[in-house]
């Protein structure tokens, strides 16, 4: 006799196919290539455009240039889905030294970004942050008064330029509301490794339009006299987060994937198998457990 399984008690495992959810990368933009081949760059620039440099990294790596009075913004060609409870952080080390102007990054819902909006945020739909020397402004479709003012302003020195670690926590709280966490760390100015906290803020934003897009990317940019430098940016997005397309860059903790065939059914009183395959790109150990499962199947 054949029994039929009950589908919805194998839901706890079952893909229909091999799927990538999540991702973690860092760019550490050590070509020209994995800048102008992962990002695009907008329209209705101003000023010089941004460029790669072979040496004016974090300890003499690669880092992306930016010119004096740029006003440009790049966004990731990758896209990523908006999730409710999904978990979204940014991070990069910007290079500080003017004092007129901002540097920025976050989330936009186009491929391709129009730099007319201020304090280098897209003119689209977006949410993110915007930051100088002595403070900020979250960004959500455009700078959110009133500004923000760091606990320690960070050093300027025209003739020596350091270098800061910038960090965005965005989670997705659902029915389009954002809880937005961005800190700022000292970091050791020959390998970029945190040496300290400079500041911590948070606010939670509602913002619509970002919520119901179908994809979202990641942007960075600048606006005016103030950031010099920009590198090691990572792009971290929790595990039920869709991300399509690929980006050519150090991989700090790729997700495993998980493969399996539904198996809905049993001839009584044999045994039942399901059978489920991982990965890793980073050949670390995966291990698997049900949280939830039939008391019949162990």
């Amino acid at each position: 006799m054949l029994n039929k399984i009950n589908t919805s008690l194998l839901a706890f495992v079952v893909l229909s196919s091999t799927t990538l959810y999540g991702t973690s990368i860092v760019q550490s933009f050590e070509s020209n290539a994995a800048f102008v081949d992962n990002f695009t760059e907008s329209t209705n620039n101003s000023g010089t455009p941004f460029s790669w440099s072979t040496t004016n990294g974090i300890n003499n790596s690669g880092k992306i240039l930016i010119a004096s009075s740029s006003d440009q913004i790049w966004t990731t060609k990758q896209k990523y889905s908006m999730v409710d409870n999904g978990v979204y952080t940014l991070g990069a080390l910007y290079h500080s030294q003017y004092n007129s102007g901002y540097g920025s990054f976050g989330f936009t819902i186009a491929s391709q970004s129009d730099a007319s909006g201020e304090r280098g945020a897209p003119a689209e739909n977006h949410i993110g942050m915007s930051f100088h020397a002595g403070g900020g402004n979250w960004l959500n479709d455009s700078y959110v008064n009133p500004a923000l003012t760091w606990d320690t302003a960070l050093d300027i020195d025209i003739s020596n330029a350091e270098w800061y670690y910038f960090e965005l926590q965005i989670t997705d709280t659902t029915n389009g509301n954002f809880d937005l966490v961005f800190t700022i760390y000292d970091v050791d100015q020959t390998t970029g490794a945190i040496t300290g906290t400079k500041s911590t803020r948070s606010k939670t934003i509602t913002n619509a339009n970002v919520k119901s897009a179908s994809d979202l990317y990641v942007f960075f940019g600048a606006d005016g006299q103030r950031m010099i430098g920009f590198d090691e940016f990572k792009i971290d997005v929790s595990a039920n987060v869709v991300v399509t397309g690929t980006q050519t860059g150090q991989v700090s903790n790729a997700l495993p994937t998980l493969t399996s065939t539904d198996v809905l059914s049993v001839d009584e009183d044999s045994l039942y198998t399901y059978d489920l395959t991982s990965s890793d790109a980073d050949n670390d150990t995966v291990s698997i457990t049900a949280t939830t499962k039939p008391a019949w199947l162990s």
